[in-house]
């Protein structure tokens, strides 16, 4: 299950525990047994009683709006492009430059805006600009130009590079991230549909979608 209960608040269930994501407040957590147990009655439809409906105020989440907000569709991966060659230098330069901007971003904006911006290029693709170019090059591109940025927030910094360049490019891609505990952790990758473009398949198996955009 994964539901957006605002356009700020996601939540997934991973195995018998609800992980939410909070993008105002940039953070990922566990949900309390009380909030699990609000979260579960409001899913089901089932009456709320007033110390839940403000344990679900005091999250961000409206229980009177709630259903009002559109749920994430999650295409399950299938495959990946990890076999495609950047080909030429040009594309790499490209990387590099789109990486840079998503990594200025990341250090200097809210995950709630960055996020935003992305959802504004898909509202903003024009159809006839979609070219049949398979993206599978782009996309090594991205990963060869990984090395020249620090490890830190690397899935996320190259996702969202990628996802922005390839929308631009008429490519209706979608920006995932996901979540597993025992320890916790959380990945960000790009899908074509049902193909990763910028991870293995099996790396992306291990973590649960909370959010695509």
């Amino acid at each position: 299950m994964t539901r957006s209960l605002s356009s700020e608040i996601y939540a997934c269930e991973v195995g018998a525990q609800m992980v939410l994501l909070d993008l105002r407040g940039d953070r990922f957590f566990l949900a309390s047994p009380r909030l699990q147990r609000a979260l579960q009655r409001l899913l089901e439809r089932s009456p709320l009683d007033i110390a839940s409906q403000t344990l679900l105020r005091d999250q961000g989440i409206d229980p009177a709006k709630w259903d009002n907000v559109e749920s994430p569709e999650i295409v399950v991966a299938e495959g990946d492009a990890l076999d495609a060659a950047p080909r030429d230098r040009s594309r790499l330069a490209v990387a590099i430059v789109h990486q840079a901007r998503a990594a200025i971003a990341l250090k200097f904006t809210s995950l709630e805006k960055i996020i935003g911006r992305v959802r504004e290029t898909r509202a903003n693709m024009e159809p006839n600009s979609r070219t049949y170019e398979s993206l599978g090059p782009t996309a090594a591109a991205f990963r060869a130009s990984a090395k020249y940025f620090p490890s830190d927030q690397k899935c996320l910094r190259r996702s969202i590079a990628l996802a922005r360049y390839a929308r631009r490019h008429g490519h209706d891609v979608t920006l995932y991230i996901g979540v597993k505990l025992q320890p916790f952790a959380a990945h960000c990758w790009v899908q074509d549909g049902a193909i990763v473009l910028n991870d293995s398949i099996d790396e992306v198996r291990r973590f649960t979608p909370i959010m695509a955009v």
